[in-house]
Parts: C-alpha cells; sequence; structure tokens
C-alpha cells in the first residue's frame, strides 16, 4: 500500500523521513515547516494518509491535535511534551476514530535496551542482596534506568 503522507516538520528528521518514504514508493502530499494554522485547512493536508509529526515539544500537542480533528492518523516522534502527553491521550481515547502513535524514540537500539531494563527489573526483582551497576551514555538511557526505580542500583552517568 501506497502512501501520501504529510511531513509536519521538516527538518532533520522530516528530511530523513522523507528519503525512506520516496524510496519506498510512498508519496509526500505535503512538507510544512513553518506554523501555519490555514495549512490544515488545505486540499493537500486533507488529501493524505497519515500526518508523521517531528516538530517541536511546544508546537507538538496543537499540531497533533489538528491533524486528528482533520481525520487524519497521526504518527509522532517529537519528545519533551510529556507534560502535555497525559491530557492529549486522553483527548485521543475519548473518540474511536482518533489515532494516534507516539514513542519516545523508534531507535532500534533504544528499544531494545527498554526492553533489556524491563527484563532485568523482572529478573532481579527477589535478589535485594544484590546490586546492579549501570554505565549511562545517553539522557535516554538514563531515564530507561530510573524508571526501573530498584533500589540498590550504582548509575555511573556518563553523559555529561
Amino acid at each position: 500500500m501506497k502512501l501520501n503522507i504529510v511531513l509536519l516538520g521538516y527538518g532533520r528528521m522530516g528530511r530523513m523521513i522523507e528519503q525512506i518514504a520516496l524510496d519506498r514508493g510512498h508519496q509526500i502530499a505535503l512538507r510544512i515547516d513553518e506554523y501555519d494554522e490555514k495549512v490544515f485547512e488545505s486540499k493537500a493536508f486533507k488529501s493524505a494518509d497519515v500526518v508523521i509529526e517531528f516538530t517541536e515539544p511546544k508546537a507538538a500537542a496543537n499540531n497533533c491535535r489538528k491533524a486528528i480533528e482533520q481525520g487524519l492518523p497521526v504518527v509522532s516522534g517529537t519528545t519533551g511534551w510529556a507534560k502535555e502527553m497525559t491530557e492529549f491521550a486522553q483527548w485521543v481515547k475519548e473518540d474511536d476514530k482518533r489515532t494516534f502513535f507516539w514513542a519516545s524514540n523508534f531507535s532500534v537500539g533504544v528499544n531494545l535496551f527498554f526492553e533489556m531494563n524491563r527484563r532485568v527489573a523482572q529478573l532481579m526483582k527477589g535478589f535485594k542482596d544484590y546490586k546492579l551497576k549501570f554505565i549511562i551514555f545517553t539522557n535516554l538511557m538514563l531515564q530507561a534506568v530510573r524508571r526501573l526505580r530498584l533500589r540498590n542500583i550504582f548509575l555511573m552517568n556518563m553523559t555529561a
């Protein structure tokens, strides 16, 4: 199935997504780099099958809401808007016709690390006498390890 895609955010990630989409035979209906309220009402916007949003935290919730209000499913890769996410997710859930997919990171490596953390946490629950040592190289890894909420843990933060 070939998709007609709106790229909402045309920075580094938007350009990478465009190249991948075109290489796979998809079409780009619209590239949006500067915010303009009118673009959400445009024929090109409404002709799309999906919106891929990579903008900035302060704009993400509004951008996604406007796209969903036009009946388009949204895939968002913008990070840093966790404060608004709870309210936004509740809004999405209120109507079965609203479609939204978001992940804090789409990287295979980071998601494998998240999964390893979940499994380590399960395995270590019963071993209170052991200390885990994590050497952290990225802020995302630091966030993932902190989510484990383990008591006997030593973090060596190499992100600074």
